[in-house]
């Protein structure tokens, strides 16, 4: 859709607007063409570059993050976490002056490992487990998803994430 959102965030702050992508899925990426670069994990360039949304809108020029880098957003501090499963290159966000994270479609009620780029169950138990120790060390306390969630899902809840998981795989 048209939706500007820059403006939407500008309302928000006066301060500079920065992008990060948790993943390059489409319904995540659409508003790229609005930056002139973006954050984002160097294991999600294949996927984004070969999205429809390129072909249609260009790339623009992302600035790769790894596990462990810190996004400053003008003395929010942001820390990426690796977190492959829903795509190789998921990334969750941790703030932990705020104890919470954003965790795009990596942690959410529902499991998104069905896509073409999903990687295997195993592979996504051994992330959900390691995050589960990432956040539990953090001090973060929500995660806020990418989808369906009204309220935050509480890090609690990843111990039944990880039970589900185990008897999946």
């Amino acid at each position: 859709n048209g939706m500007d959102v820059k403006a939407m965030a500008a309302v928000h702050t006066a301060l500079p607007i920065s992008l990060v992508n948790t993943h390059s899925d489409r319904d995540h990426i659409s508003r790229n063409d609005q930056f002139a670069e973006f954050y984002m994990h160097p294991s999600e360039a294949s996927l984004y570059y070969h999205s429809e949304f390129v072909a249609e809108h260009g790339a623009g020029e992302f600035l790769p993050v790894f596990d462990g880098d810190v996004i400053d957003l003008g003395g929010k501090n942001l820390e990426v976490y690796e977190m492959p499963g829903h795509t190789k290159g998921s990334i969750v966000l941790g703030d932990r002056a705020d104890k919470i994270c954003f965790s795009g479609d990596s942690i959410i009620e529902n499991l998104w490992l069905f896509l073409e780029e999903s990687e295997s169950p195993e592979t996504y138990l051994a992330s959900l487990k390691h995050i589960r120790e990432v956040l539990i060390e953090a001090g973060i306390e929500k995660i806020y998803d990418g989808h369906y969630s009204y309220e935050p899902i509480p890090v609690a809840m990843l111990d039944a994430m990880v039970e589900a998981m185990e008897l999946i795989v």
